[in-house]
């Protein structure tokens, strides 16, 4: 008889924020901006995602749950800096 496994912690029915967004990508093309990345499953189920926008243009654009890309056409120059989160009821992931 072997060791017993590690545990492992399964919450049900336990309201938690969802679990950060994976892999962002992005790639610039003239003026046009492409983003993707990949869901997680940790956490609670998010019932959105918010892209954040910083830098020479500040904005947050809510998307919807299920969404894995996003495109901006007619970025004005500059520098900018994104991040994607998921979100619920309960909060937004890192």
């Amino acid at each position: 008889v072997s060791a017993p496994s590690p545990e492992v912690a399964l919450p049900l029915d336990v309201a938690a924020a969802p679990s950060a967004p994976a892999g962002l990508l992005g790639t610039a093309q003239g003026a046009d901006v492409h983003l993707s990345w990949r869901p997680t499953f940790d956490g609670g189920t998010p019932t959105a995602m918010v892209l954040d926008v910083s830098g020479d243009l500040t904005v947050s654009v809510p998307l919807a749950a299920t969404a894995t890309a996003y495109s901006f056409q007619g970025v004005p120059p500059g520098v900018y800096s994104f991040a994607v989160r998921a979100a619920n009821a309960v909060g937004s992931s890192p």
